[in-house]
């Protein structure tokens, strides 16, 4: 995917500030004076912007000829000028390496985590329901809120595994949760016996109760999208079956399928978008 302009300009800010005094950019105004290596003379500027776009190896076979070449109007070259002036107040590189990373956006879930890649990772509790500004990189994934680090955690590839710091939770970490894992029970049950029942066995599977406050959270919002008796028997068709998950009780009702006989065994083979059921072919006047 191709960057914008803004989002290159970012980046190479970042590796400006990494690198302080080095740039790669150089700018002329009208009338000023600049060094023309075409022609190794001094000429006047119109407008001229020079960015490093060259690769070494496309400049390593005339790179001796051009720096030992004599100036037009002035003795020496520019190996010799290196030489005698320059190499005396060169700078030391960085002792770690520009670290190139991407940056995107995420929201704090109620269980004081973000998603990254499928890999989940928390900040401090305080920050829930906030937006946060993400930067990935090979090895770290850091976390900003309104240009301040909140959280840096070394980068995990593990799919749907979490990385929790300690002093991220509330400082009374088991009282806070037991009375959100019970108001997430409370909710379920609001909307139907059995949907109390999978709110549980969600919270019940997850290593740490909190990593299934999203998937619950889900169900809830599909009791307010669909209504909860339709959401009811949704969850009924998926708890019989033991798919205790928030992505088969939204294909049920996606699909409509909460009223079908042959529902349950649609789900265990794999339910998925193109399966419409019965409804679909009835109101469409048949298969054609």
């Amino acid at each position: 995917m191709p960057y914008s302009y803004s989002h290159f300009y970012a980046l190479y800010k970042e590796w400006e500030e990494n690198y302080q005094d080095i740039r790669l950019r150089f700018e002329y105004k009208g009338g000023e004076k600049y060094f023309d290596m075409e022609s190794n003379c001094e000429k006047e500027a119109y407008l001229f912007v020079g960015v490093l776009g060259a690769s070494n190896y496309m400049l390593r076979e005339k790179l001796e000829e051009l720096n030992n070449r004599a100036f037009c109007k002035m003795s020496g070259s520019r190996a010799s000028v290196f030489e005698e002036v320059e190499k005396g107040n060169l700078k030391s590189l960085p002792c770690c390496g520009f670290d190139f990373g991407k940056w995107q956006k995420a929201k704090v879930h109620n269980d004081y985590h973000i998603q990254v890649e499928n890999h989940y990772y928390s900040v401090p509790y305080r920050y829930i329901g906030k937006t946060v500004d993400v930067r990935i990189s090979g090895d770290t994934v850091e976390i900003y809120f309104e240009g301040e680090r909140i959280s840096l955690h070394k980068r995990s590839y593990q799919k749907g595994k979490a990385t929790t710091e300690r002093s991220h939770r509330p400082p009374k970490h088991n009282g806070y949760l037991e009375r959100t894992v019970e108001l997430m029970k409370e909710r379920g049950y609001q909307i139907g016996g059995y949907c109390g029942r999978v709110i549980e066995k969600i919270l019940s599977e997850m290593p740490h109760p909190e990593m299934g406050f999203r998937s619950c959270e889900g169900i809830f919002r599909l009791g307010k999208l669909y209504g909860k008796e339709r959401t009811e028997k949704a969850c009924c068709k998926a708890y019989s079956i033991g798919i205790s998950n928030y992505r088969t009780i939204r294909n049920i009702l996606e699909n409509g399928m909460e009223e079908e006989d042959d529902a349950l065994t649609i789900v265990r083979s794999g339910m998925h978008g193109n399966i419409r059921g019965k409804k679909y072919y009835a109101q469409a006047g048949g298969i054609r």
